[in-house]
Order: structure tokens, then sequence, then C-alpha cells
């Protein structure tokens, strides 16, 4: 690691807070008065950090850009904790978007891919990055995917392994409960987690993982070894709760990367983006909402909008809008009641 020859005073003003899941960091937009600018700044307690090495691996990628990685203005260091300033981008982060609706297959598709080159590059750099979250993933002022926070990535040694010192135990592979060496595909699992928080949405997510969190009076107690057997035994997440519009290819996409064996994986962040990258047809554009007593799915096809809705007695409607706002029944859509399979085939799922 290169040493400074001069040490220098940076003002800055931490202007707002902008969440955060991890355990040693917090992230803020602040105003950098030298460059007279709103960034953002990652502030990681050194308390159980290697210093040495996480300003090597910040080194690393400064020296390498990537359109699907954000890149590092600069890294400095006080007593107490590391700052790393990012680009401020206003979209927010993919947990942003998740908390607010459902992504459409084709947003999946788009912001996976880009998720998944990123990761390829940070691979290619030989780091693991051992954090894919949707926190973790910011929207540029494109929309495009952009893999961030380093803090907890380590470089690959020799024999093809890397060492996480703080895992997050939301996202960790069935392997990290038993070890503290890990090769790529660890990082692969948590593109599966973060795929299938894509498809399923938050909520989801978080009903799922609210089973092993009981609230007392002394607060909320964690279950780990009941949520360690889940895990090991792939019933977290559950892999075969997944909305209808979502097709068996994307399903199988996340299923392999959340395989309990890493070697049943895929082998790379490349081979996962080039699966990905086959799903299409006519489901992916299906925008999926869940109003009171129903679930709602709406498209728009070259200026006709489609409305399906599955109620919660089963019971299925279809309207097609036209641009004049005239609305008629789709009959094959209008039943007393499909299967999931048919719902799925009337989607576009083949």
């Amino acid at each position: 690691m290169l040493r400074p020859h001069r040490r220098a005073e940076l003002n800055l003003r931490f202007l707002r807070e902008i969440g955060h899941d991890g355990q040693n960091s917090r992230t803020y937009v602040a105003h950098d008065a030298q460059l007279n600018a709103e960034i953002v700044i990652k502030e990681i307690a050194k308390a159980r950090l290697d210093v040495g090495r996480f300003f090597a691996e910040a080194q690393a990628l400064y020296a390498s850009a990537h359109s699907n990685v954000v890149q590092v203005h600069y890294a400095c260091e006080d007593d107490d904790s590391i700052y790393v300033a990012m680009p401020f981008y206003r979209r927010g982060s993919l947990k942003d978007v998740l908390s607010q609706r459902f992504l459409s297959v084709r947003e999946i598709v788009t912001l996976g891919c880009q998720v998944l080159a990123g990761l390829q590059h940070v691979h290619s750099n030989r780091l693991v990055h051992f954090d894919i979250k949707p926190d973790n993933v910011l929207l540029s002022d494109r929309g495009e995917a952009l893999l961030s926070d380093f803090g907890l990535a380590s470089p690959i040694g020799a024999r093809g392994f890397a060492e996480l010192d703080v895992p997050y135990i939301r996202i960790l592979p069935p392997e990290g409960f038993s070890g503290y060496e890990f090769p790529r595909t660890f990082d692969i699992y948590q593109v599966g987690v973060l795929l299938y928080r894509m498809c399923c949405g938050n909520e989801e997510f978080d009903r799922q993982f609210g089973r092993f969190v009981t609230s007392t009076a002394a607060g909320d107690r964690f279950d780990r070894n009941a949520f360690r057997v889940a895990v090991v035994n792939g019933q977290f997440p559950d892999k075969r709760m997944f909305p209808a519009h979502i097709p068996e290819r994307m399903r199988s996409v996340v299923r392999k990367c959340l395989e309990t064996d890493p070697a049943a994986r895929f082998g790379s962040a490349l081979d996962a983006m080039n699966a990905l990258g086959l799903v299409e047809g006519a489901h992916l554009d299906w925008v999926y909402s869940k109003p009171p007593g129903c679930q709602r799915w709406e498209k728009n096809v070259e200026g006709t909008k489609y409305e399906f809705e599955l109620s919660d007695a089963g019971g299925t409607t279809c309207y097609r809008i036209s641009s004049t706002g005239a609305r008629r029944r789709v009959t094959p859509g209008c039943t007393d009641g499909m299967t999931d399979r048919q719902v799925r085939t009337f989607l576009g799922d083949t």
C-alpha cells in the first residue's frame, strides 16, 4: 500500500444518512467543501477491518474502472474509521426501487445482467465481493445497475479462496456457516438471493426471514440455528414462491445460483449472465402488483394496455384497453378459476 508523504485535512459535512444493512458501516450524502459538490461517503469502522488490505483492494478497483462498478473518488481515514467517497446517484439503490414496486421480468434481466457484468470484472481482479444485496446495487442517472460497497471484499489467494471476516447473515450461503475461506461461487449464491428478491419483492423476502425472528419484551431474538438449518437444506429462501409472471427459465437461473452445493452453481458470473440473457418471451413486460384482494398484472403493447387480475377467491378477469380508453374483455382470461400453471401460460410462459 502506498503511504502519503503529506497529511491534509478534508472538510466534509454529512447531510443525511441514506440507509444501510451492514454491521460495521454507515452511508451518507455529504457535501465536499473542496469540490463544492454532493457526494456519497461510506463510513467504515476500523475495529474489525484490515485497513491495509482494504486500501489495497480500493486501489485495485480504482485502477480498473468498469461501467457497472461504482468508481471510487478517493479514500481516507481518521483514528476510528475509513471514508470512501463515491458519486451521488439521485436514483438511489435497487433497495429503494424494491421498497416501492415490483420489477418487470425485462427489468430483472437487464439489471441482473449489469450486476453480473460488474461482478465478472470484480472477479477478474481476483476479489470476492462478499456483500451483494439490493443496498449495494446503485442506479446511475441512466438507470443502469452499478455494483457498490467493497467493505467486505477480499483478495483471492493462490488456492482460489478469499477470506471473509464479518459475514452478513441474511444473505449467507450454506457454506458460510462452517468456514471462513470461499471461492467466487459465494458471490454467485448472493446473486441468486438478489435475483430472488427482484422476482418476489423485498416484502416476501422479509416475511420469510421474519419466521426466524421472535419479538420479546427484551427485544427481537434471532434463531440462528433454525435459520442455518433452513439455509443449509435449501429451504430459505423458498424457491417455490415466485409470482406467476416469472418464467421457468428465470426461475431455473435463480435456483441454480442458490444451489446448496457450491459446485452445482454457475461457475462464473459470466455463465450466470449468459443464462439470464436467454430469458425472453411475451412475459417480459408484465408489471405486477398486489392490491387488496387480488394479484394484478398490466402491460402496454404498442399503445394497447392489458389488465389481468387473479382474485384471492381464484377467479380471473382480463381487459384490453385501447388508446381511446375503450375497454373490452379478453374472453380466455375471464374465468371462474385458473391453476397456477394456467395463469403462467396465459401470461406467456410456454
